[in-house]
């Protein structure tokens, strides 16, 4: 398991210079300097046209070479981008703006395969005229039809497709915002229907919590679905985005699920909103600090990885198991 985070740790959303790519390249070698090796790309920051008109390096005619250059640094500083976020858009809209995140969302899968990149997470998506019904069935069957054709198309550049789970908004006066995939019973359902090998599920921790799940049931119903993750804290009510132990997630119980599971991905950080408010001074000890703090809970995944492979070979040759315990203390 490696550690990963998105290169938009240390960037405010304002910033301009990091969406036109320079930004982006300065960002790296903050990351880099703090101890990251592996990087989430988000494609989301470099291909909004309607907030960004003409302001972002993956919506000009040069693209290539701003992708190029990416992969260049990257492999100077000897790194990999291990995953990218997909764009986040109504899939199923019938406007200007639907058919061009449509055109992007082929270079997006373009720009990966040049990247490196092994996996891309989508959204689940809700069309229009479903919400209010909470028509699950009817969402079911528009994304498993589009994902698969998305799926197809990145296959063929040796992609795969990793759909999120969501998480439905509570508000205080008792009122809700439904979302498709908010359970994990619905998200297993979307990807068995779809039966394709290069299609999985993305865990994103936080949403989970903010349904009250389980965590280890949770990983433990996925099961092989399971491909990779989005790891951030929150305290149960507001999707926060911050680093672990800033919340109420239970970090020890999730590690334990993912070893005992045998989780083969990698623990990939949105922790964006954990720097926003602080000095620039003070960043980049931040930015320290979430490699320490990923890395740590990265040990205890491996801590149960191994109490575990110890615990079979003491049952294969009759060994006691409260002396295994004893030793791995």
């Amino acid at each position: 398991m490696e550690l990963s985070t998105s290169l938009s740790l240390l960037v405010e959303p304002t910033d301009q210079n990091f969406f036109l790519g320079e930004g982006h390249f300065q960002s790296m070698q903050q990351c880099v300097n703090a101890g990251y090796r592996f990087f989430d790309w988000n494609a989301c920051d470099y291909a909004v046209e309607a907030t960004r008109p003409d302001s972002t390096s993956l919506i000009r005619d040069d693209w290539r070479d701003f992708v190029k250059a990416m992969r260049h640094q990257a492999d100077e500083f000897n790194v990999q981008f291990n995953q990218a976020h997909g764009l986040i858009f109504n899939y199923f809209g019938q406007d200007e703006c639907t058919e061009f995140l449509h055109r992007m969302e082929d270079r997006v899968m373009q720009a990966c395969a040049e990247l490196g990149v092994r996996r891309i997470i989508y959204h689940p998506v809700v069309p229009d005229g479903l919400r209010e019904s909470q028509n699950a069935e009817g969402c079911k069957k528009a994304n498993r039809d589009y994902i698969s054709r998305v799926a197809e198309r990145a296959g063929l550049l040796g992609l795969e497709i990793d759909i999120e789970n969501m998480f439905n908004t509570r508000y205080a006066d008792g009122t809700g915002f439904w979302r498709y995939c908010s359970y994990p019973y619905e998200l297993a359902d979307l990807v068995d229907s779809i039966g394709m090998d290069n299609v999985k599920i993305c865990l994103d921790v936080g949403h989970a919590h903010l349904m009250d799940e389980d965590i280890s049931n949770t990983v433990a119903f996925y099961g092989s679905r399971l491909a990779a993750l989005h790891i951030h804290d929150n305290e149960g009510t507001v999707d926060q985005h911050v680093m672990p132990f800033c919340g109420t997630i239970e970090w020890e119980q999730l590690m334990q699920a993912l070893a005992e599971n045998n989780y083969s991905g990698d623990f990939t950080y949105e922790i964006h909103n954990t720097r926003l408010r602080m000095p620039q001074e003070l960043k980049t000890y931040k930015l320290k600090e979430t490699v320490e703090v990923g890395q740590w809970l990265i040990g205890r995944y491996d801590h149960y990885k191994d109490y575990g492979k110890t615990s079979k070979s003491s049952a294969m040759t009759g060994g006691n198991n409260h002396d295994v315990i004893n030793e791995n203390k």
